[in-house]
């Protein structure tokens, strides 16, 4: 089985939003946990604050440079993405390597033990709090079987994930008993 790093499978993208509207959605790390994007609400363009500078597009993954073990990641699930704008606390990560499955590569880099290595790495960093860069998680290798495998495993922990997100919903609706 081959083993890619993960800066051969994906790159750190720092695109410059244009800000040329007056109303724009600012996805910070709060607004991104366990694989989910968040409803953002609009901002005036004005009252964002500098941090606020990334452009985004569908498919790209959203990472938290900040205490990974927070599980502050998530896909960008939207096709237009032209009204969001995304904190430089966030890495936005595409993938251009056709031999990985974006989905198969995302739950590799979003498995609890790997971020947990990941955590540990931060913690040992010099710094006010525990951050990880790109440049540290891009040496990481993950196994990577065919792309055939890689869809099947994908879709396997995708059945589960959704059986997960369902119970959980369910279990919202539920009514309380005394």
């Amino acid at each position: 089985m081959n083993y890619i790093a993960i800066k051969d499978i994906v790159r750190s993208v720092s695109q410059t939003h244009k800000f040329e509207k007056d109303y724009l959605k600012a996805v910070n790390t709060s607004d991104v946990f366990g694989g989910e994007l968040l409803d953002v609400p609009y901002s005036e363009t004005t009252s964002l604050k500098g941090q606020f500078k990334k452009t985004i597009q569908f498919n790209d993954i959203l990472f938290s440079e900040i205490r990974p073990a927070n599980r502050r990641f998530g896909r960008v699930n939207i096709k237009d993405t032209a009204d969001y704008v995304v904190s430089t606390k966030l890495m936005v990560l595409r993938k251009f390597n056709e031999d990985v499955d974006l989905d198969y590569f995302y739950y590799c880099l979003t498995n609890q033990s790997f971020l947990e290595t990941l955590q540990r790495r931060a913690e040992n960093r010099i710094g006010s709090f525990p951050q990880i860069t790109f440049d540290l998680l891009g040496d990481y290798r993950f196994p990577i079987p065919t792309l055939a495998e890689q869809k099947r495993i994908a879709s396997v922990i995708a059945n589960i994930d959704s059986k997960i997100r369902i119970n959980r919903e369910i279990n919202r609706n539920l009514p309380l008993t005394a």
